[in-house]
């Protein structure tokens, strides 16, 4: 059986992300999908708030566990942070088990940390997060989500319904996820996630829950509607979030719900791929501090930087990330804000993932799901 302590070890959205069969992958390498961060046209030289050399000869670890959401920080955020203060800036891998092991034994391996909202509300709960302010950063701006006393929203991603495009394909676009369950008007294969976070949700609202009643989820109804489209995912319920992705490119899927940021990589990239907003289901990455940080003013001072309104707006420009203030649009070019879970257009229709009832309901919510998919 699953336990809480399971469940923050291995975090919180993307559960299995690394359980992926040899034959997955290797299929991935024939045809991989480019993760390298797009080149910025107009690198960032906003440096408000900082103090020159105020950090010099210290350093910063801070850890983010997507590789292209990292180096986008490295390029974007890290390296002007860096050259201004003479902090010393390591970006490292987001590592849930190591992160709460290392806090347990008094030595958190990472000074800052960008997780899943869902994992930063069980850690806070169960005491592995310090509060910190990081309001120290001249314009700083985060109004779109509220912040936590452990947790501020560093990006923004959505859970979108996905499916293959282009001019030789000629499917039908389905608007929203009770469209995407009928499979007369839609008919091909699909791809789900396989958990609970973000599958149960999609479930139920495309059987006529409206976002409103979302929660407390009925595990009952949500699992119901999953078997009903059972017989078009079958083997098609993916684990790491680049599989929805490649299988949408490689015509092994149709229709497929997916990450909004990964989709937005592999539309940069050539892939022939389209997604909607209705009904997308939108969560953060947080800045946290783990119990034991050694660095609490560097990373606020970090943190306040890295929230500028300019700073997400290259974020979104080089990974395609959500901006969590809304003064990052201004001045957008609207072509690339249409792309961005979090634009203004967009906000009306995305549904917020409760990461508060998650991180309560976490485990007895993803037994539920894996005793249903295994026939217990």
């Amino acid at each position: 059986r699953w336990s809480r302590r399971d469940a923050l070890r291995l975090g919180g959205l993307g559960l299995a992300a690394s359980l992926v069969g040899c034959g997955e992958r290797a299929r991935r390498q024939a045809a991989p999908l480019p993760t390298a961060v797009r080149d910025d046209p107009d690198p960032v030289t906003v440096t408000d708030g900082l103090v020159r050399n105020a950090w010099a000869g210290w350093t910063l670890r801070v850890a983010e566990a997507d590789p292209a959401i990292r180096s986008a920080f490295e390029h974007v955020v890290a390296a002007p942070f860096a050259e201004v203060t003479g902090c010393t800036v390591d970006l490292v891998a987001t590592d849930y088990a190591r992160l709460t092991t290392s806090v347990d034994e008094g030595e958190p391996y990472v000074d800052l940390a960008c997780v899943e909202g869902l994992w930063a509300n069980r850690a806070e709960a169960d005491s592995y997060l310090e509060p910190f302010s990081f309001a120290t950063s001249a314009g700083s701006d985060v109004d779109i989500f509220e912040t936590g006393t452990t947790s501020i929203p560093a990006y923004a991603v959505a859970m979108v319904n996905a499916f293959a495009a282009g001019p030789s394909v000629a499917l039908a676009r389905p608007e929203n996820w009770a469209a995407w369950w009928d499979r007369t008007a839609f008919p091909g294969n699909r791809a789900l996630k396989k958990g609970a976070v973000g599958t149960f949700e999609i479930a139920l609202l495309s059987d006529g829950v409206l976002p409103a009643d979302l929660y407390p989820l009925d595990f009952g109804r949500a699992i119901d509607r999953l078997r009903a489209i059972s017989g078009r995912v079958v083997n098609r319920w993916w684990e790491a979030t680049s599989q929805p992705i490649e299988w949408l490119a490689w015509g092994r899927a149709d229709y497929a719900s997916a990450w909004s940021h990964h989709a937005w990589l592999a539309v940069v990239d050539g892939y022939p791929l389209d997604w909607g907003w209705e009904q997308a289901l939108v969560t953060t990455n947080d800045w946290v501090l783990p119990v034991g940080s050694r660095a609490g003013e560097i990373a606020a001072d970090f943190v306040g930087f890295a929230t500028q309104p300019a700073m997400q707006a290259a974020m979104a420009r080089a990974v395609g990330v959500g901006p969590v203030g809304a003064a990052a649009f201004e001045g957008m070019d609207p072509v690339l804000a249409a792309t961005l879970p979090t634009a203004p257009d967009h906000r009306g229709g995305l549904i917020e993932i409760d990461a508060t009832w998650w991180a309560t309901n976490l485990v007895p919510a993803q037994a539920a799901f894996n005793d249903w998919l295994l026939g217990v």
